[in-house]
């Protein structure tokens, strides 16, 4: 757990939830007013990790504008009970997001009770990213955070790529997220395969009627190579956008599972 006095300055939830606030759509409006319960429990459990029983309080304290409890004078859990009770709906958002940033811990259940109460945004990686509806309805609005539980072991080196792959696809930086993104992907294949480069990598593991799976996977890698600004093939100024970066890191994210799945499966080489 972070110490309290590097968590006493949550960033304003609308500069990573920019392109719903830039719409000024009706939804932005409904979602600020609201607040799941779960969010309410999840923001206690937060402050809970706290080392010192001073740590809450002192940061809500910094954080509210407001003077810190003498704890002769008054119950603690009872003050910080009172003050959260008295944040507005967006605040909640800012502080639950601050606390809980580049962690994973309860995106599932944060990101469920959003959705149960109509709240276009979902949390990934601690952090609260609008909602891709197109994406929702193809079944593929989760497949960024589907790797995160699978990378462990021989594929400890693919999470750390794609650690960063995630931070910088929140933060907007896209083509850095993209350059991770398919390192991952590089990473990923070339451990299943014990191979020296992802083109080689496969097309052992993928032949026969199952090649073009394979040169999918390296037409993807190629494309982060060509890209500018992405990996060492570019020439120009990048025109990257958020949906184009999003596209690519969610289809690296698609064949990394598939890869990892595979191999903890035992079926790898795919032969025909």
């Amino acid at each position: 757990m972070e110490a309290a006095a590097d968590r006493t300055n949550p960033v304003p939830l609308t500069k990573y939830v920019a392109p719903v606030v830039q719409t000024g759509s009706v939804e932005h409006v409904a979602w600020s007013k609201k607040v799941p319960e779960q969010l309410h429990w999840v923001l206690q459990e937060l402050l809970g990790e706290f080392d010192e029983a001073r740590g809450p309080i002192d940061m809500l304290s910094r954080y509210l504008k407001v003077p810190a409890p003498n704890l002769y004078d008054v119950n603690g859990p009872q003050w910080v009970h009172e003050q959260l009770a008295r944040l507005a709906p967006q605040r909640v958002y800012e502080l639950v997001e601050h606390l809980e940033r580049g962690r994973s811990h309860h995106d599932e259940l944060v990101s469920k009770s959003l959705a149960e109460e109509g709240v276009p945004l979902r949390m990934l990686a601690g952090s609260f990213v609008p909602v891709d509806q197109a994406a929702t309805e193809l079944d593929v609005d989760d497949s960024l955070s589907q790797p995160d539980s699978l990378l462990h072991g021989r594929f400890s080196p693919t999470k750390q790529q794609w650690d960063v792959s995630r931070r910088e696809l929140l933060a907007g930086h896209h083509e850095s997220a993209v350059a991770a993104a398919v390192n991952a992907l590089e990473s990923a294949v070339r451990i299943a395969a014990d191979a020296k480069s992802i083109s080689e990598g496969a097309r052992t593991l993928f032949k026969g009627h199952r090649a073009p799976l394979g040169a999918a996977l390296s037409q993807l890698h190629n494309y982060g190579s060509a890209m500018p600004n992405v990996r060492h093939g570019g020439q120009v100024a990048s025109t990257m956008t958020r949906t184009e970066a999003t596209a690519v890191c969610r289809a690296a994210a698609v064949f990394i599972v598939m890869v990892v799945n595979l191999d903890n499966e035992g079926v790898l080489p795919l032969t025909s």
